[in-house]
């Protein structure tokens, strides 16, 4: 069977493959970086054994991707640990309990913290620092 991708560019059967892929994958990038799902948002689809290695265009052998991840622009992840202090611990305990999502930044976490504690005086790197340990750890999972 030949491929639905050409050098030259894509084929209508490509686009409606791709689209399928995407759709199927909820837009969500499904390539493993560092042990975990990149989970970035996913505009293009790349093939898990690469046509040049024997893959084909199988739906089983597609998966929806970031452009960084599919053409290989994404940076490797930092190998130290982030190391919280115990002020950044309760905060990214605080912000759990509130039920911030891991994927929250800086402003979101501020915000958070002021509806649930009113005198606030956290500094900013200490929120800061609290959430990029959230997205390290990755989400609770509860039995």
């Amino acid at each position: 069977m030949t491929s639905a991708l050409r050098r030259s560019g894509s084929t209508a059967r490509w686009r409606r493959l791709r689209a399928w892929v995407l759709e199927r994958d909820h837009h969500t990038c499904q390539k493993i970086t560092g042990g975990r799902i990149c989970g970035a948002y996913a505009d293009t689809v790349g093939h898990i054994v690469r046509r040049e290695n024997g893959g084909g265009d199988d739906p089983v052998n597609l998966r929806a991707e970031c452009g960084p991840c599919n053409y290989g622009e994404r940076p490797a992840r930092a190998a130290a640990p982030v190391r919280p202090s115990l002020t950044q611990l309760g905060i990214a305990r605080v912000l759990d309990t509130v039920g911030l999502p891991i994927s929250a930044g800086r402003r979101q976490a501020l915000d958070a913290l002021a509806r649930v504690l009113p005198a606030n005086r956290f500094r900013s790197a200490d929120v800061d620092t609290a959430c990029r340990y959230r997205r390290a750890r990755g989400p609770l999972v509860r039995a």
